[in-house]
């Protein structure tokens, strides 16, 4: 037998549903901050742009495609979760 670890009902099952589908939008957004080219982020500082500029308007454009395969990946394995876990 397994142990029970958070109980049963409807909310254990989110917040284990929540802890297992995390992992791969955790992972996919350290992959797509980290594939943004350097030139980039060094074009947007010789323009003098803030961080936050920087942020918001040249990362995360950048990284959306790899973001968003997170995101899609964070719903399957929840919905994988609810449907056999």
């Amino acid at each position: 037998m397994e142990p029970i670890l958070f109980g049963l009902g409807t909310v254990p099952a989110l917040i284990s549903t929540i802890i297992y589908g995390i992992a791969p939008m955790v992972c996919l957004t350290i992959l797509a901050m980290t594939q943004i080219p350097r030139e980039r982020i060094e074009l947007g500082k010789a323009v003098g742009a803030a961080n936050s500029e920087i942020l918001r308007k040249i990362e995360l454009p950048s990284a959306l495609p790899t973001l968003l395969v997170g995101v899609n990946q964070c719903i399957r394995t929840a919905i994988a979760q609810w449907r056999f876990g």
